[in-house]
């Protein structure tokens, strides 16, 4: 609520999905089998992010009296822009950043001004690798398996030293109200 407000907290960086499903794809060789999440169809349980270690944000906001009830509510059109990401390994390009326009409205009370902000955003879902949690047959135990799209991992077990590829990408929000973010809060945004 006080930096992108285009963003629900902890998504606007990398992050890493958990999905319910996967796909089975024929191995080069026989027996092999790889585990690949789908685009489009494979279901998100939930999602983790992976942070950075590096912020840049910025924000633009035009507070004016309300219409009505002047003394006690302003209006505010806002643009936000920034990024996450890892310095040493990413680099951050100017298309990198995103940039989240909204309004909001802000009550005054006693304990400071009460804001309610919409921010839209645009953007696609970030890409992650995609893990799936569960049992292969019932009675064996649960175990972690890489099944990004672009996974080479047999049977997605990943090998040491290797990361499962950030190739997933959910379901894209398709609505206006999907894209919408609320913020609640008490107190200026900066």
């Amino acid at each position: 609520p006080n930096s992108v407000r285009g963003y629900n907290q902890n998504q606007m960086g990398t992050v890493v999905y958990v999905v319910r499903s996967y796909d089975t794809v024929p191995g080069k060789a026989p027996g092999e089998v790889y585990y690949r999440a789908n685009d489009s169809t494979t279901t998100v349980e939930r999602f983790s992010p992976t942070g950075g270690n590096t912020l840049l944000v910025g924000s633009l906001e035009l507070r004016t009296p309300s219409p009505v009830f002047r003394d006690l509510a302003q209006l505010a059109l806002f643009v936000d822009m920034g990024d996450v990401w890892n310095r040493g390994r990413d680099t951050l390009r100017l298309s990198d950043i995103k940039v989240t326009p909204g309004v909001g409205i802000r009550i005054a009370s006693p304990v400071g001004p009460l804001r309610l902000d919409v921010g839209y955003n645009g953007y696609p879902r970030a890409l992650g690798a995609a893990y799936y949690i569960g049992a292969l047959q019932p009675g064996s135990p649960r175990v972690l398996r890489c099944v990004s799209p672009d996974n080479d991992f047999i049977e997605g077990v990943t090998t040491s030293g290797e990361d499962c590829p950030a190739s997933f990408a959910p379901r894209q929000r398709n609505t206006l109200l999907s894209r919408l973010t609320f913020h609640f809060s008490i107190g200026q945004a900066f």
